[in-house]
């Protein structure tokens, strides 16, 4: 499994995303630890070749990207699940380091 976890300060948050959500070929609202979270995807759907990519906002200028690429085919099924467990714990470290 590959992970990617991107931190942009420099964005909108998730109200960015919302307002580009049409641009997007996925977006798929969800929650991660209580904190308003969506599946995306900008150029294609990845999640049949078992890549997912999670974003979330913690502040109106800070979000967070989570994304794995699975190599096994059974996970390659449900790609998002482990991204979202990967996303909650960037969550739950980052709380406890404040």
């Amino acid at each position: 499994m590959g992970l990617t976890v991107t931190i942009a300060t420099d964005r909108d948050g998730l109200a960015g995303l919302y307002r580009r959500q049409k641009t997007y070929k996925v977006f798929e609202p969800l929650t991660i630890e209580g904190y308003p979270a969506t599946v995306v995807a900008a150029a294609r759907d990845q999640r049949p070749e078992g890549v997912c990519d999670v974003e979330f906002a913690v502040t109106d200028k800070l979000s967070i990207s989570v994304q794995t690429s699975l190599q096994t085919a059974d996970r390659a099924a449900n790609p998002c699940g482990p991204t979202k467990t990967a996303a909650t714990e960037v969550l739950k470290t980052l709380k406890a380091a404040n």
